[in-house]
C-alpha cells in the first residue's frame, strides 16, 4: 500500500472521530395527542413545565409554542428552588421546530437527576394545552405542568385546576438540549494513534523524497 493511501485513510478516520464530537441541539418536548385551545386571551399567566434531567447536559435555547400566540413571549429556566438560570424574549417569527419558536442563550448546564422548570410568560396571549404528557427527548423526563397568574415572568408552582388534568401539559414552554456525542476513551485513543501515525508517515515520506532528490 502506498504511503499516500495510508495517510489519506488515517486522516479520514481521525476526521470522522472529531466530527463525532460535534454538538447537536434537540427539542426537549414535542406535541402529543390532541391540542386544545384555552379559549382566547385572558389574564396574564405563566405556564410551567416541570422536568428532570436524565444526564449531564446543557440547554442552548428557550422556546414557546407559537400556534395561538400573536406577540413575542418571554421564557425562563428555573432550578427546583425557583432560581432563574436563564431567560430570553423569544420572537414569534424566530427559528421554528415542531411548532415551537426558539431563541438561543448562553449554555446552561443541567445535572442528571435534578429537577427544573421551564416557564413561558404568555402575558395576555391565547395559549394551548393537552391532556396527555408530551413527547420527550432522551435527555429529560416529564414530571407535570403548573402555572402562576402574575404580570411578569415568574417561577410557577400552582397545580390546582391545571388545564388538561394531572397528566396534561401546557403548550407552552420548551427548550433545546445541546447534546455532545463525545467519543469514548477507546475512540480517543484510536484518534491519537491515528494522528501519531500521520506524523510518522510524513517523516518517512520526507526522508524518501530527500533520498531521491
Amino acid at each position: 500500500m502506498k504511503f499516500g493511501n495510508i495517510l489519506a485513510g488515517t486522516a479520514l478516520a481521525a476526521a470522522t472521530l472529531v466530527a463525532g464530537s460535534a454538538l447537536a441541539s434537540t427539542p426537549a418536548f414535542g406535541v402529543s395527542g390532541t391540542v386544545f385551545d384555552a379559549g382566547g386571551a385572558g389574564a396574564p399567566v405563566n405556564l410551567g413545565t416541570v422536568f428532570t434531567a436524565t444526564a449531564n447536559e446543557s440547554v442552548d435555547a428557550l422556546g414557546f409554542y407559537t400556534a395561538p400566540a400573536t406577540t413575542d413571549e418571554e421564557v425562563g429556566l428555573y432550578d427546583a428552588s425557583g432560581n432563574l438560570l436563564a431567560s430570553a424574549t423569544v420572537s414569534l417569527t424566530g427559528p421554528s421546530i415542531g411548532g415551537y419558536a426558539y431563541q438561543g442563550i448562553a449554555p446552561v448546564s443541567l445535572t442528571a437527576g435534578s429537577t427544573y422548570t421551564v416557564v413561558d410568560y404568555v402575558g395576555e396571549n391565547d395559549w394551548d394545552y393537552g391532556s396527555v404528557p408530551p413527547t420527550t427527548s432522551a435527555a429529560v423526563t416529564y414530571s407535570y405542568h403548573d402555572y402562576l397568574y402574575t404580570s411578569s415572568l415568574q417561577f410557577t408552582f400552582e397545580t390546582g385546576g391545571a388545564a388538561g388534568g394531572p397528566t396534561g401539559v401546557y403548550y407552552g414552554p420548551n427548550l433545546e438540549i445541546a447534546s455532545s456525542a463525545t467519543p469514548e476513551p477507546a475512540s480517543w485513543a484510536m484518534m491519537l494513534v491515528g494522528l501519531g501515525a500521520l506524523g510518522a508517515i510524513a517523516r518517512v515520506r520526507r526522508r524518501e523524497v530527500a533520498a531521491t532528490a
